[in-house]
């Protein structure tokens, strides 16, 4: 490329960003929300593009440049010359600039003179301006690209910039990602915990490998923010009224992907404008606001990434979109009267189907519905609608995270294991997971319907055999002698149903305890938009942070798999796809907050524990969902300063937690390498040091409590005829940091009492810790019929209520919209206790008439709600 072509190519990629801001900056001036910098700025891009396009004697670009320059410059000397006419002509400036700078000839043979036209006349009805305007001569000085970038500093302070080829980018991550692998394999086979310069290495790998990998990650703001143009155009040309509200502009996505869904899109952002939104008329008639409403959201959920569109329209009527497809001959009127409401609303996806009788610039040919929905599942993509007549519609574009992440990205994942095989599965979609006990006739699974299920808490979950999904036999590990053997479980359900239970208690006592630990069956519980099924595995090997790379081309058709890695003991393991597994065993679920099948007897709950050795015969847990972080760190890593230790945990020095130091326990012994336990939620992080046998264990709600608030400690449990001591790591970090954790001392005005639902027995204790107070009476129910026969029937009073949402009998959202309805009791506050704290979940707590939602284990946040309300009681 020669130094001309070089420059060239430079100047269309700078012109094509400032051409990106400057429609930016007048789509927010035209709201009133750009101040006097923001109106210096869009003229000092407009004059960089004239004075570079001079340079290269791009003389159409640099007219029709100066043009918008010089009106520019008017409207920063008086802000109020801007009217609705000059904000389109300096938009339809910057739409043919863009289509100039991209022609072959870069614009020499554009015609410009109506624009120039429609500025001059802009100028003449304008006030006059005391300031002379910059002339052609003067404007045109800068004798480079580079001079010209000089002349406005702000535009240029902005961070430099490279263009680098995807390929080049594609190869980068590739080689990065066998760098991690390779590392990865290497700390396995050797332990490297006194070698400072392979630590370095290590470090270095993995951060080269995370900044190669963000170099390809896009904002969906990058996205979304080109719709303020389309829906500010298209609303004033339909004669309506709309605002665009952006929510999880934040959420990244790999460049690629994002691109993906700019046509799908745009064409629902066009719809709805068309189709959706009502002229103002027309929503003044219907009670609502002049001005419709327009939502583009992003967020992370259930291991899938979520675009929605949501308007406040019309919504979908699903008897005129049957009568249409009959009309359009699109479906046989017979068939289209056995669809149901959603099976009409689906035909909106099928070729050629449009409610307009007639075709327009906008909508109306039955092209769209369909490609939107084709684009979609080409990358691994679903589209999916909820609609409400006369309040509006959201379509929700749903994309796993396996199929959203760049290849060769790295993420955490849990790693099983079926037979002789392993396989991970992306720890975002983990729920919890449980060791089932066959020999218990409270804790199995059964069969149902010629379906294998298991009843967790409230909830009848399916259980998936991944054999099944393989279209392969199934196997398991012998318990005595790790072998892989013939499964035989797919009909023990059915024998087992016909045993009575003195049958099944004689088979099971003819085994000792150790042979029944080791018949224990594990089921991974996954969650699924929102709904949870049971994957069933022999053993559970731990998470691992690992490196997704594309599925080989010998299985790049099976849906089950969403890519494969490379563990540090060098087997190649495939990650599941979780849509994919759904999808291929036909899973259903039921909408709402409802199961299809429910049993009137709840079974025992349980809680997932991590649990770790300290001295020999000393084991403690912690409950999973109170840890952020699990990272094995070498001994030499740690570093001492007077009697306090600390870890360098990427960019965040974290102090060290011995439990020693606290508890009345054994110290921990020396080794080369620790476990570190890092807590969620809490102000001030502590890093937990934990010694050997770390694992995720689920365990039976029989706590003894006897030692429970005495130096850190919740209470004891046996597991596996061990005895365990759940750790409070509240009151741990009171004793380790005062200075963070101080007593709470806010006081409470007389006497109070708090009513607290909860199901889960280690939530109660954790719920009476946190609310002992002075003054501060807690009555605990384990329902939510407990709970509202309390309220209902024998009409005690409370001043405030805490409620988990998923009790067996009631559950939080029934009980809530039983308080909510009682003429006497819905001024009383009630706070939704859950254990979700993604948007959606709480966007449905308060929804259903929560006036809080609380995560349970933030302690902080939960005492600010209970205070908040309690202090605020009347009398």
């Amino acid at each position: 490329m020669s130094t001309d072509d070089g420059l060239l190519a430079d100047f269309i990629c700078e012109a094509a960003s400032g051409l990106d801001r400057v429609e930016r900056l007048l789509l927010q001036l035209e709201q009133g929300g750009v101040d006097q910098g923001g109106l210096d700025d869009l003229f000092r891009v407009l004059h960089s593009i004239k004075g570079n396009a001079s340079f290269l004697e791009l003389t159409q670009v640099v007219s029709l440049a100066h043009a918008g320059e010089s009106a520019m410059d008017r409207v920063r000397k008086q802000p109020a010359l801007l009217n609705a006419a000059l904000a389109d002509t300096l938009l339809a400036t910057i739409d043919r600039l863009r289509g100039m700078i991209a022609a072959a000839d870069h614009g020499a043979g554009t015609d410009i003179a109506d624009l120039v036209e429609r500025f001059a006349g802009a100028k003449a009805t304008a006030q006059p301006d005391p300031a002379p305007a910059t002339t052609p001569a003067a404007a045109s000085a800068p004798a480079s690209p580079a001079a010209a970038s000089a002349d406005h500093a702000p535009v240029a302070a902005a961070e430099a910039t490279m263009r680098v080829p995807v390929r080049f980018l594609d190869e980068l991550l590739r080689h990065t990602g066998t760098m991690v692998m390779a590392r990865n394999q290497l700390l396995t086979r050797h332990a490297f915990t006194d070698d400072v310069a392979f630590a370095t290495l290590s470090r270095c790998i993995a951060e080269v490998h995370k900044s190669v990998v963000q170099s390809r990650m896009v904002a969906m703001s990058e996205l979304f923010d080109r719709f303020h143009r389309v829906v500010r155009d298209l609303a004033r040309k339909l004669g309506k009224e709309v605002e665009l509200h952006i929510d999880g502009g934040d959420i990244e996505l790999d460049r690629t992907i994002l691109e993906a869904f700019a046509d799908p899109l745009t064409h629902l952002v066009r719809n709805a404008l068309d189709h959706a939104i009502e002229a103002p008329d027309e929503r003044v008639a219907r009670g609502k606001p002049r001005t419709g409403r327009l939502v583009l959201r992003a967020y992370q959920q259930s291991g899938e990434i979520i675009i929605e569109i949501e308007d406040d329209g019309r919504g979908i009527d699903h008897e005129m979109v049957r009568r249409k497809a009959v009309e359009k001959g699109v479906i046989e009127a017979a068939r289209a009267q056995q669809l149901d409401r959603r099976g009409c609303i689906d035909l909106i996806f099928l070729p050629g189907f449009s409610t307009k009788s007639e075709a327009n610039e906008t909508s109306g040919r039955g092209v769209g519905m369909d490609v939107v929905k084709t684009n979609l599942e080409r990358i691994g993509g679903t589209i999916g609608i909820h609609t409400e007549p006369g309040s509006g519609t959201i379509f929700a574009f749903r994309l796993p995270v396996t199929q959203a992440i760049v290849s060769s990205s790295l993420i955490s994942a849990l790693v099983v294991q079926i037979g002789d095989q392993r396989f991970a599965i992306p720890e975002s979609a983990v729920n919890e997971i449980i060791r089932i006990d066959p020999q218990d006739p409270d804790d199995r699974i059964v069969a149902l319907e010629g379906k294998d299920v298991y009843q967790l808490r409230n909830k009848v979950l399916s259980i998936v055999h991944l054999e099944d999904a393989f279209g392969e036999p199934r196997t398991c590990l012998d318990p005595a002698s790790g072998a892989v053997i013939p499964d035989r479980r797919s009909r023990v359900t059915d024998r087992r149903q016909a045993q009575d239970a003195a049958e099944t208690a004689r088979w099971a006592s003819r085994r000792s305890g150790g042979e029944r630990r080791r018949s224990r069956q594990t089921l991974v519980v996954v969650e699924f938009r929102r709904s949870l099924f049971g994957l069933m595995v022999d053993r559970v090997q731990g998470i691992e942070e690992i490196v997704v790379r594309p599925s080989p081309a010998l299985i790049k058709g099976s849906t089950v798999f969403a890519g494969h890695t490379v563990l540090g003991d060098g087997r190649v393991v495939m990650l599941l796809d979780i849509p994919g597994v759904v999808a291929r065993m036909g899973l259903r679920f039921a909408d709402g907050d409802h199961d299809p099948v429910k049993r009137p007897r709840a079974l025992r709950t349980g809680q997932q524990m991590v649990m770790f050795e300290g001295a020999a015969g000393e084991h403690f847990a912690i409950p999973l969902m109170m840890i952020s972080l699990i990272e094995k760190i070498p001994a030499a890593a740690i570093r001492r300063i007077g009697s306090k230790e600390f870890y360098q945990l990427k960019h965040d020095t974290v102090p060290l937690l011995r439990l020693d130091k606290h508890l009345d326990v054994s110290p921990l012994p020396a080794s080369e390498a620790y476990h570190l336990l890092l807590p969620a939620h809490v102000s001030h992080p502590i890093g937990i040091l934990a010694g050997a046998g770390l694992r995720v264990i689920d365990v039976a709600e029989r706590f003894d409590g006897r030692v429970e608030n005495r130096n850190g400690l919740i209470g004891t449990f046996m597991h596996d005829d061990q005895l365990v001591m759940l750790l409070d790591i509240y009151g741990l970090f009171a004793t380790a940091a005062p200075e963070h954790y101080k007593a709470d001392d806010r006081r409470i005005e007389g006497k109070v009492r708090v009513l607290l639902a909860e199901d889960t027995m280690f939530f109660c204790k954790l719920m009476q810790q946190y609310l002992k107070h002075p003054g501060l009476e807690l009555t605990v129910v384990y329902d939510g019929q407990q709970a509202w026969n309390l309220l209902s029937r024998k009409h005690e009073r409370f001043d405030l209520i805490l409620s988990d949402i998923e009790m067996p009998n009631m559950n939080g959202f029934d009980l809530v919209r039983n308080i909510k309805s009682h003429s006497e009791l819905r001024s009383i506050p009630v706070i939704a206790l859950t254990s979700l704290s993604d948007a959606e979940s709480r966007r449905r707590g308060m929804k259903a008439g929560f006036d809080e939602y609380a995560v349970k284990i933030d302690k902080d946040s939960l005492l600010d709600m209970v205070f908040h309300h309690l202090q605020r009681r009347p009398g």
